[in-house]
């Protein structure tokens, strides 16, 4: 017969730049003789390549900077080629931290100065935030998308603003 259990474990979500967890196989069998293994990896689900090195029965990927996909190729002497086992596909997402980026339209006012939500100029990354986190002169004023504003009555007067971008991944703020 041919080669049986050839799997492997399943898909993870990590943040850019880290060590996903070690993808564990179980012992293949089958097949007649020794069993063989060789991963891969595809930047697209459909391109493979072989990892230089990767002949164990698991597979430790280093840290990750984009998504990328891995298998594994069992082999035996029988069943090799055409006759090989391919595991299922396991899919390691890697998420971008989250990116607070505000360009202020305008840094000196006249009093009364109104710091509004065109001042403030907001780029927004909805896909990676799910919180933002607004500071004046390191007291939270708002955690909302939108500024909630602020008014500078004293001439003279200098504050400053912060804004902590919170991720949805649990990923760098």
């Amino acid at each position: 017969g041919g080669i049986v259990n050839n799997n492997i474990s399943t898909d993870q979500s990590i943040c850019i730049g880290t060590v996903p967890s070690n993808i564990s196989g179980s012992v293949a069998g089958g097949g007649s003789g020794s069993t063989n293994y060789q991963w891969q990896q595809s930047l697209n689900n459909n391109s493979w390549s072989d990892i230089s090195g990767a002949n164990g029965v698991s597979f430790q990927p280093p840290a990750l900077t984009d998504t990328i996909w891995y298998r594994r190729i069992a082999t035996t002497i029988l069943c090799n080629g055409p006759q090989a086992s391919i595991s299922t596909v396991v899919r390691i997402i890697v998420n971008q931290n989250a990116n607070a980026l505000f360009n202020p339209t305008s840094l000196i006012g006249c009093v009364t100065f109104n710091i509004n939500n065109q001042v403030i100029n907001l780029s927004p990354d909805n896909t990676n935030v799910k919180e933002y986190r607004w500071f004046v002169d390191g007291k939270l004023v708002g955690n909302e998308q939108a500024f909630p504003g602020y008014v500078m009555t004293t001439p003279g007067d200098s504050s400053t603003i912060k804004l902590v971008a919170i991720s949805r991944f649990g990923c760098i703020n």
